[in-house]
This record gives C-alpha cells, structure tokens and sequence, in this order.
C-alpha cells in the first residue's frame, strides 16, 4: 500500500461527465475540487498538501477549454513529484 497522496486530475470535453465522475470520487472519500482554473492548478500539482491539508487523496476538475490549459497541462502534469504524488489522468 502507498503512502503517496492520490491525485486525480479529470477534464475533457463540456458534458463529458466531469462533475458526476467528480461527485463519485467524493462517495470515495476523495477531496474534490470543481472547475479549478489553470493558475491554481499549477498550485494543486506543486503543493497539493498545502491546499487539501489532511487529504490523501484528491480530485480535481479543470474543462479541456480552460484558457491556458492545453499550453500548460503537460508541463503541469511532468512537474508533478512523483515522490509525493501518485497522478492520474482521467480525460472524458
């Protein structure tokens, strides 16, 4: 078993399902942030500590049409320390 925390980073297309996969990983006990824009994503990826203190795993929701994302979502998620953080990307 992992120590590491759990992060999952959904996005995709507008009515893809976002919210209700969101909503799910919440039943999960996961800490869930919805339509986070780009600049605090960068702040979630860096230190998801620091913003979901006393959480081990967290969600969170960003649409694929977010200004800045698709020019900075690669090197968001490469910057992400593996160490600390176990990603996943779930795109819809």
């Amino acid at each position: 078993m992992s120590d590491k925390i759990r992060l999952v980073l959904i996005t995709g297309l507008s009515g893809s399902g976002k919210s209700t996969v969101a909503k799910c990983l919440e039943d999960m006990g996961f800490y869930s942030v919805d339509n986070l824009p780009v600049p605090l994503l960068s702040e979630f990826v860096r230190v998801p500590l620091g913003l979901g203190a006393g959480r081990d795993k967290i969600a969170v929701v960003t649409d694929v049409r977010a200004h800045g994302l698709a020019a900075e979502f690669a090197r968001l998620f490469a910057e992400i320390d593996r160490e600390v953080v176990r990603p996943t990307l779930l795109y819809l």
